[in-house]
């Protein structure tokens, strides 16, 4: 009988190999690496990460094109450093205290081979600066007569913020870390210090809905993730009011939250009168008790996500990008709700609390050692860097740029040709007094003109090797989320010493020169037209490419000009609702006899103001459908005119030559001198929603008024609530976009120049969210196109 088991056996092991055969078997290096990356460029990041996990084939493969661009978030364990720390330094336990550990290390000596473009972040999560960690004000002080609290002698820190600074001190570990990123051809960083303009309550819906982070790279490579919306089913309301920010809904809990949170804030004054243990203790109950479920998400306007029931808000240690370490890096499911609580705006921008104060502080210093770290750690590896062609600076604060002044950071990177920087202004300053007291200082945002001129003049102008220069503001103008953001705050570009200089023409004043630069771009600033073309004019026999994305230009400034801030504040909507929208509640008559009459009173303020009120009373009058045919018809019979000087028209007329027009000028026999062309080495104008600002300054600016359009009534409702919590500023060189440009210029840029006028469908989903900011035309008198100088002239010549 041993043999019938034995044949039963053989029978088990053919039918198993016969299955196997089967069932087939994955082809080992058959396929090649190219297939691959066509399948994964149609594949979202979280599916790719799985294919690593199939065999060692598909890690070997797939590895490559994950980690070809790398974005790492600045954290305590980034190098697998522990981010505990003791109470103290002193005693501060051996897993504590700062030492490498062979897990964070080996991430970047197994992978940094891979990363062709590598960028760090050190962004803060604004909605944890709405809800800062709560400290304590005393320490516990052990006597041989007992225990008893006591103010501290010294600063108290947040100990996680202290632990990034800890982190970012290491310099060493950093420089060890960046050594193994051998074949990078583009290095980045991305920080943000929470001292520029902060939105607080002023969100978008459309924007919260859509999420996301800020861009470092530009666009991602990967397909978008696949999103899952899972709606509340206690309260669907709650839903559309994250939605729908006028809905009447919305409105009512909003107003109900807030006495709701008034209340919660006399019983937080009352219960931190005493200042002891009990008080800390009860006061940070009444701090969780407030604080929304939903703040682990990580950038101010993605949606918040409800965790699970057993989490608590200690439980995730907290970093100042926003993640926590227990967050997952690719959000599968957002869940479109908001607390009710939020409505309290626990973020007041106007007048911030100490401890969000503190925070800043701290976040401040952590971020300054970090950048010195990062530097010093690029000027130690010279020969890691050595084949770095582009620096990308995505978003910096202002007062972050004398770190980079430095030679031997730039001397580093003997290979860089290409540099895109992006600012964000400073607008607030926080500084830590004597007695440890933590105050900020409002600051104008157009002081932060002056560094980036300098940075530019004395260290980045006079490098032959640095040939494609970008810059751009961070904050304001059209991509700008928020009522009081979007259209608002623009601010000049870095092209004089100061920004009163871009309006000043009683003094001479110096324009930069980059004498190595052949490509030079400019995104969300303005320039006056006489700046402009003394640019250009110094660039003539060294500029060859020059892109302007969202860049205004202002009305012309006569000579010897400069113009006073006027009595309109662009913060008081003086000035937005001039260029925009006027206010619609006050009897325009009325207003306009009123102001009449002041003037009348006041002869020495010249006619100019009388004609621009007549307009104004001729604008508030009902529409004349006559006057816009005859408008259309004047723009046809007259595009091929002198356009008028200061205008883009007139800038292309002397940059970009047109002999189209110049011929229809010639078979008109109209006796019209063309604008003086200086001949250079300019072959490219590229133009990318460009258009016209007005300024708080008193002076003509009528050529730009655009016709009144009426504000929405949610969104007048909306602006006042909010208010008295937004920040304010009087500085007087933030433009706002005017959205209009003159009929006869409109035909003029489309007809010589081949421009295109509005925001395409491309723009669609900016369109939908600059519309839920009240903007009711976004786009409009904005234009797009590219010109061609060099080809221009070839063909025109050869007719």
């Amino acid at each position: 009988m041993p043999g019938v088991g034995t044949a039963k056996r053989r029978k088990v092991r053919r039918g198993t190999s016969t299955k196997k055969e089967m069932q087939g078997s994955w082809p080992a290096e058959k396929i090649p690496v190219e297939i691959f990356n066509l399948i994964i460029s149609h594949l979202p990041r979280t599916t790719i990460q799985n294919m690593r996990l199939v065999n060692k084939e598909f890690e070997e493969k797939v590895t490559s094109y994950l980690f070809r661009t790398v974005v790492v978030p600045f954290k305590s364990e980034i190098y697998g450093i522990a981010s505990e720390i003791g109470p103290d330094l002193e005693t501060a336990s051996p897993r504590g205290s700062v030492m490498l550990q062979d897990r964070g290390m080996r991430v970047f000596q197994g992978f940094g081979r891979h990363i062709l473009q590598f960028a760090m972040s050190f962004e803060i999560d604004e909605n944890k600066l709405a809800r800062p960690p709560v400290k304590s004000d005393q320490e516990e002080i052990t006597s041989f007569w007992g225990t008893y609290k006591w103010p501290f002698k010294k600063y108290n820190r947040y100990s996680q913020l202290e632990g990034l600074e800890l982190a970012a001190d290491e310099t060493r570990t950093m420089t060890k870390a960046l050594r193994f990123i051998t074949n990078a051809r583009e290095l980045a960083l991305s920080l943000d210090g929470g001292v520029g303009w902060l939105a607080g309550p002023d969100k978008n819906p459309k924007v919260m809905e859509r999420g996301g982070k800020y861009p470092v790279f530009g666009q991602s490579r990967f397909v978008p993730e696949p999103r899952r919306i899972i709606r509340s089913k206690k309260n669907p309301r709650k839903v559309k009011a994250a939605l729908q920010a006028s809905d009447p809904v919305y409105q009512t809990a909003s107003q109900l939250a807030a006495t709701r949170h008034a209340s919660f804030e006399a019983i937080r004054r009352e219960t931190n009168s005493s200042r002891t243990s009990s008080d800390s203790l009860a006061a940070e109950t009444l701090n969780l008790e407030t604080r929304p479920a939903d703040q682990l998400y990580t950038h101010p306007d993605t949606p918040p996500t409800v965790p699970d029931r057993d989490y608590t808000p200690s439980s995730s240690p907290m970093t100042a990008v926003g993640e926590s370490v227990t967050d997952s890096e690719d959000n599968e499911v957002e869940l479109l709700d908001i607390s009710l609580e939020d409505s309290g705006y626990p973020l007041k921008p106007r007048n911030l609390t100490l401890a969000q104060r503190e925070m800043l502080l701290e976040i401040d210093w952590a971020q300054r050692a970090f950048v010195q770290s990062y530097s010093i750690a690029i000027i130690d590896n010279p020969q890691s860097f050595k084949n770095i062609d582009t620096l990308t600076i995505a978003r910096l604060p202002h007062r972050q740029i004398p770190l980079f002044r430095r030679p031997d950071f730039w001397d580093a990177l003997p290979q860089l040709h290409k540099l895109s920087l992006g600012i964000i202004p400073d607008w607030r300053e926080v500084a830590k007094l004597p007695t440890s007291w933590v105050q900020d200082i409002s600051l104008p945002p157009s002081s932060s003109v002056a560094g980036v001129f300098q940075l530019f003049k004395y260290h980045i102008a006079h490098r032959k090797n640095i040939t494609t220069v970008h810059f751009e503001w961070v904050g304001g103008g059209e991509e700008a989320p928020g009522l009081f953001a979007r259209n608002r705050h623009v601010l000049p570009a870095p092209l004089t010493p100061k920004a009163s200089g871009m309006v000043n023409r009683k003094e001479e004043v110096d324009v930069l020169v980059f004498p190595h630069v052949r490509h030079f771009s400019l995104k969300n600033c303005w320039i006056t037209p006489h700046i402009l073309t003394k640019f250009t004019q110094a660039h003539k026999q060294t500029l060859c490419h020059l892109s302007f994305d969202s860049v205004s230009l202002t009305a012309s400034l006569r000579p010897n000009m400069n113009p006073n801030p006027s009595q309109e504040n662009a913060d008081g909507f003086g000035l937005v609702q001039m260029a925009q929208q006027p206010n619609f509640q006050i009897p325009q008559g009325a207003l306009v006899h009123h102001q009449l009459l002041q003037v009348a009173n006041q002869p020495a303020l010249g006619n100019q103001q009388l004609l621009a009120l007549w307009n104004v009373m001729i604008a508030n009058g009902p529409p004349n459908q006559q006057v816009q045919t005859t408008n259309t018809q004047l723009a046809q019979q007259n595009w091929f005119k002198q356009p008028r000087m200061g205008s883009w028209a007139w800038f292309l007329e002397s940059t970009a030559p047109n002999q189209k027009l110049q011929g229809i000028r010639r078979s008109t026999k109209l006796d019209i001198e063309p604008s003086p062309y200086v001949p250079s080495r300019l072959t490219r104008l590229d133009f990318k929603s460009c258009g016209y600002v007005k300024l708080p300054l008193d002076f003509d600016q009528t050529m730009i008024d655009r016709p009144p359009v009426r504000f929405t009534d949610s969104t007048s409702s909306r602006k006042k609530e909010i208010e008295e919590w937004m920040m304010k500023t009087d500085d007087s060189n933030l433009g706002v976009i005017a959205n209009y440009i003159d009929p006869i210029e409109d035909m003029t840029l489309e007809n010589a120049w081949d421009m295109k006028f509005g925001w395409t469908t491309k723009y669609k989903r900016l369109v939908a969210e600059a519309k839920a900011d009240g903007i009711p035309f976004p786009g409009k008198g904005r234009f797009f196109g590219e010109v061609n100088i060099l080809h221009k002239i070839l063909g025109d010549s050869q007719i």
